[in-house]
Protein backbone atom coordinates (compact mmCIF):
# COMPACT_ATOMS: atom_id res chain seq x y z
CA UNK A 1 0.00 0.00 0.00
CA UNK A 2 1.02 3.62 -0.60
CA UNK A 3 3.22 2.45 -3.48
CA UNK A 4 1.48 4.22 -6.37
CA UNK A 5 0.71 7.73 -5.12
CA UNK A 6 -1.10 10.00 -7.58
CA UNK A 7 -2.49 13.52 -7.39
CA UNK A 8 -6.25 13.25 -6.90
CA UNK A 9 -7.75 14.69 -10.10
CA UNK A 10 -11.47 14.75 -10.81
CA UNK A 11 -10.99 14.13 -14.54
CA UNK A 12 -9.20 10.84 -13.85
CA UNK A 13 -11.56 9.52 -11.18
CA UNK A 14 -15.13 10.26 -12.24
CA UNK A 15 -15.84 6.55 -12.62
CA UNK A 16 -13.45 5.24 -9.99
CA UNK A 17 -14.47 3.77 -6.67
CA UNK A 18 -12.59 2.60 -3.60
CA UNK A 19 -12.95 -0.13 -0.99
CA UNK A 20 -12.03 -0.08 2.67
CA UNK A 21 -8.84 -1.87 3.66
CA UNK A 22 -8.31 -3.87 6.83
CA UNK A 23 -5.91 -2.65 9.50
CA UNK A 24 -3.68 -5.66 8.74
CA UNK A 25 -3.38 -4.62 5.10
CA UNK A 26 -2.66 -1.01 6.02
CA UNK A 27 0.13 -2.10 8.34
CA UNK A 28 1.89 -4.30 5.79
CA UNK A 29 3.95 -1.40 4.45
CA UNK A 30 3.36 1.13 7.21
CA UNK A 31 5.39 0.27 10.29
CA UNK A 32 6.12 3.98 10.82
CA UNK A 33 2.93 6.01 10.81
CA UNK A 34 2.93 9.84 10.73
CA UNK A 35 0.85 11.32 13.53
CA UNK A 36 -0.56 14.71 14.43
CA UNK A 37 0.40 16.73 17.47
CA UNK A 38 -2.66 15.53 19.41
CA UNK A 39 -1.90 11.87 18.68
CA UNK A 40 1.49 11.98 20.41
CA UNK A 41 -0.14 11.88 23.84
CA UNK A 42 -3.00 9.66 22.66
CA UNK A 43 -0.71 6.77 21.65
CA UNK A 44 2.17 7.31 24.09
CA UNK A 45 0.95 4.62 26.48
CA UNK A 46 0.77 1.93 23.78
CA UNK A 47 3.41 2.57 21.11
CA UNK A 48 6.87 4.08 20.80
CA UNK A 49 6.59 7.63 19.44
CA UNK A 50 9.84 8.53 17.70
CA UNK A 51 11.11 11.27 15.39
CA UNK A 52 11.86 10.30 11.82
CA UNK A 53 13.08 11.99 8.69
CA UNK A 54 16.29 13.31 7.23
CA UNK A 55 15.71 16.93 6.23
CA UNK A 56 12.24 17.43 7.72
CA UNK A 57 11.61 15.60 10.97
CA UNK A 58 8.24 14.61 12.39
CA UNK A 59 6.68 12.42 15.05
CA UNK A 60 5.81 8.92 13.90
CA UNK A 61 4.28 5.94 15.64
CA UNK A 62 6.20 2.66 15.41
CA UNK A 63 3.38 0.15 15.02
CA UNK A 64 5.27 -3.08 15.67
CA UNK A 65 7.82 -5.62 14.57
CA UNK A 66 5.46 -7.15 12.01
CA UNK A 67 1.89 -6.95 10.76
CA UNK A 68 0.75 -9.46 13.38
CA UNK A 69 3.06 -8.41 16.22
CA UNK A 70 1.52 -5.04 17.05
CA UNK A 71 -1.14 -3.80 19.42
CA UNK A 72 -3.54 -2.62 16.71
CA UNK A 73 -4.06 -6.27 15.86
CA UNK A 74 -3.48 -7.84 19.27
CA UNK A 75 -5.63 -5.47 21.34
CA UNK A 76 -9.20 -4.32 20.97
CA UNK A 77 -10.27 -0.71 21.34
CA UNK A 78 -7.19 1.05 19.96
CA UNK A 79 -8.23 3.54 17.30
CA UNK A 80 -6.41 3.59 14.01
CA UNK A 81 -4.19 6.67 13.59
CA UNK A 82 -5.78 9.32 11.41
CA UNK A 83 -3.21 8.68 8.67
CA UNK A 84 -4.61 5.16 8.27
CA UNK A 85 -8.24 6.18 8.73
CA UNK A 86 -8.08 8.37 5.62
CA UNK A 87 -6.86 5.64 3.26
CA UNK A 88 -6.62 5.79 0.24
CA UNK A 89 -6.18 9.57 0.59
CA UNK A 90 -3.17 11.45 1.90
CA UNK A 91 -1.41 14.78 1.58
CA UNK A 92 1.83 15.13 -0.38
CA UNK A 93 4.26 17.96 -1.07
CA UNK A 94 4.76 18.99 -4.70
CA UNK A 95 6.16 21.88 -6.73
CA UNK A 96 3.70 24.28 -8.37
CA UNK A 97 4.21 26.01 -11.72
CA UNK A 98 6.38 28.64 -10.01
CA UNK A 99 8.53 25.96 -8.37
CA UNK A 100 7.11 26.71 -4.92
CA UNK A 101 6.49 23.95 -2.39
CA UNK A 102 2.76 23.31 -1.97
CA UNK A 103 0.62 20.54 -0.50
CA UNK A 104 -1.88 18.56 -2.55
CA UNK A 105 -4.47 15.84 -1.97
CA UNK A 106 -3.32 12.53 -3.40
CA UNK A 107 -4.46 8.93 -3.31
CA UNK A 108 -3.00 5.46 -3.51
CA UNK A 109 -3.86 4.12 -6.96
CA UNK A 110 -3.81 0.57 -5.70
CA UNK A 111 -5.73 -1.85 -7.94
CA UNK A 112 -6.69 -3.91 -4.90
CA UNK A 113 -8.67 -1.02 -3.39
CA UNK A 114 -9.25 1.53 -6.16
CA UNK A 115 -11.02 0.91 -9.48
CA UNK A 116 -14.33 0.99 -11.30
CA UNK A 117 -15.51 -2.24 -9.66
CA UNK A 118 -14.95 -1.28 -6.01
CA UNK A 119 -17.54 -0.31 -3.38
CA UNK A 120 -17.64 3.46 -2.78
CA UNK A 121 -17.81 6.06 -5.53
CA UNK A 122 -15.35 8.92 -5.55
CA UNK A 123 -17.97 11.05 -7.30
CA UNK A 124 -21.75 10.94 -7.32
CA UNK A 125 -23.58 13.04 -9.96
CA UNK A 126 -20.29 14.76 -10.73
CA UNK A 127 -19.84 15.79 -7.09
CA UNK A 128 -17.56 14.31 -4.43
CA UNK A 129 -19.17 11.55 -2.41
CA UNK A 130 -19.75 12.63 1.20
CA UNK A 131 -17.46 9.90 2.55
CA UNK A 132 -14.69 11.16 0.27
CA UNK A 133 -15.31 14.72 1.47
CA UNK A 134 -15.02 13.56 5.08
CA UNK A 135 -11.76 11.76 4.40
CA UNK A 136 -10.23 14.69 2.54
CA UNK A 137 -11.22 17.10 5.31
CA UNK A 138 -9.55 14.78 7.82
CA UNK A 139 -6.42 14.61 5.64
CA UNK A 140 -6.20 18.41 5.60
CA UNK A 141 -6.74 18.66 9.35
CA UNK A 142 -4.11 15.99 9.98
CA UNK A 143 -1.65 17.89 7.80
CA UNK A 144 -2.20 20.98 9.96
CA UNK A 145 -1.59 18.97 13.12
CA UNK A 146 1.51 17.36 11.66
CA UNK A 147 2.86 20.81 10.79
CA UNK A 148 2.26 22.00 14.36
CA UNK A 149 4.29 19.06 15.65
CA UNK A 150 7.06 19.87 13.18
CA UNK A 151 7.32 23.35 14.70
CA UNK A 152 8.27 21.80 18.02
CA UNK A 153 10.73 19.41 16.40
CA UNK A 154 12.38 22.26 14.50
CA UNK A 155 12.93 24.06 17.82
CA UNK A 156 14.45 20.89 19.26
CA UNK A 157 16.72 20.49 16.25
CA UNK A 158 17.79 24.13 16.33
CA UNK A 159 18.82 23.71 19.96
CA UNK A 160 20.67 20.46 19.17
CA UNK A 161 18.37 18.35 21.34
CA UNK A 162 17.88 15.38 19.02
CA UNK A 163 19.84 12.15 19.42
CA UNK A 164 20.13 9.63 16.58
CA UNK A 165 19.20 6.10 17.62
CA UNK A 166 18.78 2.57 16.34
CA UNK A 167 16.51 -0.18 17.65
CA UNK A 168 18.12 -3.61 17.80
CA UNK A 169 16.76 -6.87 19.15
CA UNK A 170 18.46 -10.18 19.81
CA UNK A 171 16.74 -13.24 18.38
CA UNK A 172 18.50 -16.40 19.55
CA UNK A 173 22.15 -15.49 18.97
CA UNK A 174 21.57 -12.94 16.22
CA UNK A 175 21.24 -9.20 16.71
CA UNK A 176 18.87 -7.62 14.19
CA UNK A 177 18.43 -3.93 13.49
CA UNK A 178 14.71 -3.18 13.35
CA UNK A 179 14.95 0.60 13.03
CA UNK A 180 17.89 2.85 12.32
CA UNK A 181 18.50 6.57 11.97
CA UNK A 182 15.55 7.77 13.98
CA UNK A 183 15.73 10.37 16.73
CA UNK A 184 14.71 10.86 20.33
CA UNK A 185 14.90 13.95 22.52
CA UNK A 186 17.93 14.47 24.74
CA UNK A 187 16.05 15.10 27.97
CA UNK A 188 19.22 15.59 30.04
CA UNK A 189 20.43 18.33 27.75
CA UNK A 190 16.96 19.84 27.51
CA UNK A 191 16.86 20.28 31.29
CA UNK A 192 19.80 22.68 30.97
CA UNK A 193 17.84 25.09 28.77
CA UNK A 194 17.26 28.63 30.03
CA UNK A 195 14.13 29.38 32.02
CA UNK A 196 12.65 31.59 29.29
CA UNK A 197 12.71 28.77 26.73
CA UNK A 198 11.23 26.25 29.18
CA UNK A 199 8.51 28.75 30.13
CA UNK A 200 7.64 29.40 26.48
CA UNK A 201 7.53 25.70 25.66
CA UNK A 202 5.34 25.05 28.71
CA UNK A 203 2.83 27.72 27.61
CA UNK A 204 2.80 26.14 24.14
CA UNK A 205 2.00 22.75 25.63
CA UNK A 206 5.24 21.33 24.28
CA UNK A 207 6.64 20.03 27.57
CA UNK A 208 3.71 17.62 27.87
CA UNK A 209 4.41 16.36 24.34
CA UNK A 210 8.09 15.90 25.14
CA UNK A 211 7.22 13.97 28.29
CA UNK A 212 4.79 11.77 26.32
CA UNK A 213 7.46 11.05 23.70
CA UNK A 214 10.01 10.08 26.35
CA UNK A 215 7.48 7.95 28.25
CA UNK A 216 6.50 6.14 25.05
CA UNK A 217 9.99 4.79 24.41
CA UNK A 218 9.50 2.09 27.05
CA UNK A 219 6.94 0.57 24.68
CA UNK A 220 9.74 -0.83 22.52
CA UNK A 221 10.10 -3.58 25.10
CA UNK A 222 6.34 -4.20 25.12
CA UNK A 223 6.44 -4.78 21.35
CA UNK A 224 9.39 -7.14 21.70
CA UNK A 225 7.47 -9.10 24.34
CA UNK A 226 4.73 -9.82 21.78
CA UNK A 227 7.00 -12.25 19.95
CA UNK A 228 8.04 -14.19 23.02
Amino acid sequence: MYKNIKIFKKSENLNNKFSHASIEKKLENNKLIPIGIDEVIKYASSFPIIISGKDEHEFVLFSGLSTSNNFFVKCEGIDEPEFLQTYPFLMIDIKDEKDNNVSAIAYDKNDEYVGVNKDIEFFNDNKLNQEVINKIEKVRLLQTKRNLAKMLIKELKDKDLLIKQSFNIKIKDEVRTILKDYYIINRTKMCKLDDKTISTWTRNGWIGLIDAHMFSLRNFQKLVNLIK
